[in-house]
């Protein structure tokens, strides 16, 4: 029954027009970012791309390119596709009537929610990520092969420490205000206003806003951390922004805490639903 849900849930993500619109305008935004100068002269032809250039452009396109506005809204869309097939759709109706058990109707559900944003993630970032580096003609002092394998290990470490967590608060996010208030479109308006929100006090306040170095969607603690991570900056990093593992592990744990507790409470809401 897990794995029927599961393959449901993602089956009636994939064929709304809505999934498809926003992984449109996601895709423009990663190729806008990719092509527009982030260093100056990085857009001239003879531009050559340093290496430490380039470490700082890949935690750069994570946190400035996705994870201010434009994986928040793709991943919010998703819940809300979920939940629309929940409180407008009867799914929910459906899926009681053939007995299936509620916790596994929610866990996946929010299995393939997760699955599906991670993969959408990935996809993302390593798109903007060459994108970039393509057309900067490469890295300097990487061969093609060096360059894939520094890539995809720096890629992956970013987007599983520090996206990640940010994509499970939003879902969690979403998800307890669209059982709580038993509409999809709640979980929709209310959540977009908060990205809206964080989106300009991040861009106008970030250097003054002291909480935002732990307690915010995107920790600065978090990006300071993996921005030069296994590089020789980094230990001069640790030192001047007073890093440690403790720290990180407390914002990830903020994030994602977070999210699991949305995630019981949306459980526990859906446990009294009846109709």
């Amino acid at each position: 029954m897990f794995l029927a849900i599961y393959r449901n849930t993602i089956k009636n993500i994939l064929r709304s027009k809505v999934f498809w619109s926003m992984l449109f305008v996601t895709i423009i935004v990663i190729v806008q970012s990719a092509y527009a100068e982030q260093y100056g002269g990085d857009a001239e032809k003879d531009y050559i791309l340093h290496y430490n250039d380039y470490v700082q452009m890949i935690i750069n396109t994570c946190c400035a390119t996705l994870l201010i506005y434009a994986l928040p809204l793709f991943s919010i869309s998703t819940v809300v596709l979920v939940l629309n097939r929940d409180y407008n759709d009867d799914f929910f109706e459906i899926e009681k009537a053939a007995n299936v058990s509620l916790p596994t109707y929610f866990i996946g559900r929010l299995s393939a929610l997760l699955s599906l944003n991670a993969l959408a993630l990935i996809v993302f970032h390593t798109l903007c990520v060459h994108l970039y580096v393509f057309t900067r003609n490469g890295v300097d002092g990487l061969n093609t092969i060096e360059y894939f394998i520094d890539s995809t290990i720096r890629i992956l470490r970013i987007d599983i420490c520090v996206a990640m967590p940010t994509v499970v608060f939003y879902i969690g996010l979403a998800l307890i205000v669209g059982t709580l208030l038993k509409n999809s479109i709640a979980s929709a308006i209310v959540p977009i206003g908060y990205v809206i929100f964080f989106c300009v006090s991040y861009t106008l306040f970030r250097f003054r806003y002291a909480l935002a170095y732990y307690f915010s969607p995107i920790p600065n603690m978090l990006r300071d951390y993996f921005h030069f991570f296994d590089t020789s900056e980094f230990e001069g990093m640790v030192k001047y922004f007073n890093l440690s593992i403790g720290k990180v592990l407390f914002c990830i744990a903020f994030l994602v805490g977070f999210g699991v507790v949305c995630s019981v409470i949306s459980y526990l809401r859906i446990r009294k639903r009846t109709v």
